[in-house]
């Protein structure tokens, strides 16, 4: 087994080891009846997964298929993504910035897949190691342009909103369900808010969240696990 096989199999196993911890000490608050103490630690655990996820998946980012008719415009369009996100968020100046630092070599070239150096390695700069010190995802937003489904979706193509049930409309019920109890979760941080969501409403949304590290196991980590 090569080292980076094995380094990427252990931060698998941390990333696993740390949410099961993490939903069992949910599912204890819960039996206690501290509903607000369990609604702030599910957001909390539903934001460190999903970043987890996201940048151990690195190796994956805008690797899934685009049908075009030759390989150059596929590079161009999958970058034309990589701008129109990019603008989105106000990042694409660091990026073209950053981006000339990777640029060397054939990574520079017209004919250099996206996944290159020159595109990969400043996404990760300027996305979480810029120097402000704040990171450009927030993966604890769930319906901004800088939130985290629109970040799967570009990056993975990966629609979040259906990965909460095997059923898809349950899937976005659900998914509704998870804004209420992200905007509740504020309600109580900001305001001392006592929460009106009830053992089982919590319980319900626990569950989805489990179905979707699930989901994604299958759909991303397996896949790193094997490269």
């Amino acid at each position: 087994m090569t080292d980076y096989i094995k380094e990427k199999r252990d931060e698998i196993e941390g990333i696993h080891k740390t949410f099961d911890q993490n939903i069992l000490q949910i599912e204890q608050c819960l039996e206690n009846g501290l509903k607000e103490a369990s609604i702030i630690f599910i957001v909390s655990v539903f934001e460190t997964f999903l970043r987890d996820v996201f940048i151990l998946c690195k190796p994956m980012w805008f690797a899934y298929p685009i049908q075009e008719v030759s390989a150059m415009e596929t590079i161009r369009k999958k970058r034309r993504q990589i701008y129109e996100y990019l603008d989105k968020i106000n990042a694409f100046d660091d990026f073209i910035k950053i981006r000339y630092i990777y640029a060397y070599g054939e990574f520079g070239s017209p004919v250099a897949n996206v996944f290159s150096p020159s595109d990969t390695a400043p996404l990760h700069e300027v996305l979480f190691e810029n120097k402000k010190g704040r990171e450009k995802i927030n993966f604890q937003n769930l319906k901004k342009d800088y939130g985290v489904n629109v970040a799967y979706k570009t990056f993975f193509d990966i629609d979040l909103t259906t990965l909460l049930d095997k059923d898809s409309s349950s899937s976005h019920r659900m998914w509704e369900k998870l804004n209420k109890l992200f905007d509740e979760r504020h309600e109580i941080v900001h305001k001392g808010k006592k929460t009106e969501f009830s053992k089982e409403d919590i319980r319900t949304v626990l569950d989805s969240i489990k179905y979707l590290k699930d989901s994604l196991d299958k759909r991303l980590i397996q896949r790193m696990s094997l490269e």
